[in-house]
């Protein structure tokens, strides 16, 4: 605000402007160059408790404000004044007649007269604690509802977990029942069974996928896919939807569109899943086309143009507009005649955020509907191995010799699992607990074990640790295979960290469970816990080439940044394991040591260090047996060890050389 006054004259404010002020809801202050207080309103007076004149033509400004304050407004807010004529949102402690203090918020700005010349300052203040306080009370709010929408996802996924088990039981022993009956009044009805409990798995896998995107933990996967192989399958899957309702369904791919491309394919394939799926669903007759067409070229990235139409019931103008809310339907006719959550387009549009990209929707009432986004794919030269999609119900090899042991409290899930190994001549046994897993694996040999991760008590992650644990190096090679319904995404690194080879997910697929079994049984150099060399533990230096990075770059998808806070955190255990080596070394603690080593089993996995496993658990059995020298002697070799594993990562994480190359 600026204002002028003839030379020569005081600076006198009109009085009906002076009147405005004087009971205002905030503070207000007249002051001469200097600081003088030439005019205070009432409010002001009040919150410092001060009468109107022992501040007037008595005070100067710089006197209400502390130290720092004085400072700040004789170097920075004068200067900031003269050069702009306002400094606004400053923030000060005022001093009370008390000796207490208010926080406000200051507006300020100058007036010149006719010359140019300053002759008053004008300070507006807002009171600032009130501020602060609502300022808090919104934070504690954010903080409440963001800790309310974690609480709700941590909910909604344990009980989408304990919902997918039946459902996955129901399937599994659908899909069994489909083999063995061939009656058409029989197949109709299991028909009915899948077809229904796939419905329902849907249903739950889309709120638990919102939930996720609420909470920011749905992550893009990139990887070379075969876009044609993709958008086939689904025609292959949707067609015969489609043309039991007398629809016809069209898929068109441009020749100019790269067959192989580097984006995240399951993100794509979930997009057009639920847009395919309500084209269907909404449309009675007529024709539903899918298009891809090549936009453009942009350096190394594709502009695919992604378009879906169908002849359906389509939508007004008012319908359109909250068509992405979630949990919502067009209207209560829609809901009423055709079902479904509402939660389709919600979680398309928010995959294609998450994509950079944006659906746009065109529809008109009874002539049907266009769903169509860009989205930039990366080129790449790289091959993609295309899935073998058949079903391997009867064995292939005698598997009779097998020893397999399967842990899983579900008994659902066990005669699913029975059936299977019956058909492919394959004897197990079953236990529901890791304490009964932890003990049966030492009193047999197994060739496999199959771990639930989700059981009371001792959990899978637990189980495997303590197996690992175990003196001999054979639990160091036993292959163990996590049995979830979780999503794989989601839990593939507490799988690999725990100690486990692999990971395969409910409900069973009888093809990936047979693979499994051959893969693992017949198959040792494929073992993942003891396939690469690993280091020699001596007293000397080892070459650090013989650090294995193989499953570290598989656990974090060689993603160097990840790696590197890793590296950070290892530092900080081998330091800490180092120091409890040189403790035990003087104490001769077994119990100690036993804890020092049980740390150390997710590291060793992770880098290959089998010898050094090894070694640890001869010292082991030396602390055991009271075998001291040669204890102290072992120990040492560890210790040199581990420091040398430390001096390699302080090297790599100094190296702007990438270890996955």
């Amino acid at each position: 605000m600026k204002a002028t006054t003839p030379a020569n004259t005081p600076y006198h404010s009109p009085k009906d402007w002076i009147d405005l002020f004087k009971e205002a809801p905030c503070g207000y202050i007249l002051t001469a160059p200097n600081g003088s207080i030439l005019k205070v309103n009432d409010t002001l007076c009040n919150w410092l408790k001060f009468l109107p004149e022992e501040m007037e033509n008595t005070m100067r400004f710089q006197e209400l404000l502390s130290i720092g304050g004085k400072l700040f407004y004789e170097t920075r807010h004068i200067a900031l004044l003269k050069l702009h004529d306002q400094a606004n949102e400053i923030n000060y402690d005022l001093i009370c007649k008390d000796g207490s203090s208010i926080s406000v918020l200051l507006n300020s700005s100058q007036h010149k007269d006719a010359k140019g010349n300053i002759v008053a300052y004008q300070y507006i203040l807002l009171p600032f604690s009130d501020r602060k306080k609502y300022e808090v009370e919104l934070l504690n709010a954010k903080k409440a509802s963001e800790e309310a929408v974690r609480a709700k996802s941590i909910f909604l996924s344990t009980i989408t977990h304990e919902i997918r088990t039946p459902i996955h039981a129901i399937l599994n022993a659908g899909n069994i029942l489909l083999q063995e009956y061939s009656s058409q009044e029989q197949r109709e009805l299991l028909e009915v069974i899948n077809f229904s409990s796939n419905n329902l798995l849907e249903l739950v896998n889309s709120v638990l996928d919102l939930s996720k995107m609420e909470v920011g933990k749905v992550k893009i996967d990139e990887a070379p896919f075969n876009i044609r192989s993709v958008f086939e399958r689904l025609l292959q899957v949707y067609r015969p939807l489609a043309l039991g309702k007398d629809v016809n369904f069209e898929l068109i791919i441009s020749e100019t569109v790269p067959e192989i491309m580097i984006g995240d394919g399951g993100k794509i394939r979930q997009i057009f899943t639920n847009l395919i799926g309500n084209a269907i669903k909404f449309t009675q007759q007529g024709t539903i086309r899918l298009q891809l067409s090549l936009k453009a070229t942009v350096e190394d990235r594709f502009i695919i143009h992604f378009e879906l139409k169908d002849e359906g019931i389509g939508m007004s103008e008012s319908e359109l507009a909250k068509i992405f809310d979630p949990f919502t339907q067009a209207n209560d006719t829609i809901h009423k005649n055709f079902g479904g959550s509402g939660l389709g387009l919600s979680i398309v549009q928010k995959l294609l955020n998450l994509l950079d990209s944006q659906l746009t929707v065109s529809s008109r009432l009874g002539e049907g509907s266009t769903f169509s986004f860009d989205l930039g794919l990366q080129r790449t030269l790289e091959e993609v191995k295309e899935e073998k999609t058949e079903e391997i119900l009867e064995h292939k090899e005698d598997l009779s010799h097998i020893k397999i042991l399967v842990v899983d409290d579900i008994f659902s899930n066990i005669l699913v699992i029975k059936h299977y190994f019956k058909i492919w001549n394959i004897p197990f046994e079953h236990v529901t607990n890791g304490e009964e897993a932890l003990k049966r694996v030492q009193e047999k040999d197994f060739d496999l074990v199959f771990m639930d991760l989700n059981m009371p008590e001792m959990d899978g992650y637990q189980t495997t640790e303590c197996i690992r644990a175990l003196p001999e190096a054979k639990y160091m090679q036993l292959p163990i295979i996590a049995l979830s319904a979780y999503d794989a995404n989601e839990i593939k690194f507490k799988v690999k960290r725990s100690g486990m080879n692999g990971l395969v997910q409910k409900p069973f697929r009888a093809n990936q469970f047979y693979q499994t079994i051959i893969e693992y049984v017949r198959t040792a150099d494929k073992r993942a816990v003891h396939a690469d060399p690993t280091m020699e533990v001596t007293g000397e230096r080892t070459n650090h080439t013989e650090f294995s990075t193989k499953i570290l770059c598989e656990i974090f998808e060689n993603d160097c940044e990840a790696i590197q806070n890793y590296f950070e955190i290892v530092l900080i255990e081998l330091t800490q394991v180092i120091e409890d080596f040189i403790k035990i070394e003087t104490s001769f603690s077994l119990p100690a040591y036993r804890a020092a080593v049980h740390k150390n089993i997710s590291l060793l996995t992770i880098f290959q260090l089998d010898v050094l496993r090894s070694k640890m658990t001869i010292a082991t059995q030396l602390l055991s047996d009271d075998r001291k020298q040669e204890f102290l002697h072992t120990s040492k070799e560890i210790r040199v060890a581990l420091g040398q594993l430390a001096d390699w990562i302080r090297e790599q994480s100094n190296s702007n050389q990438s270890i996955c190359e």
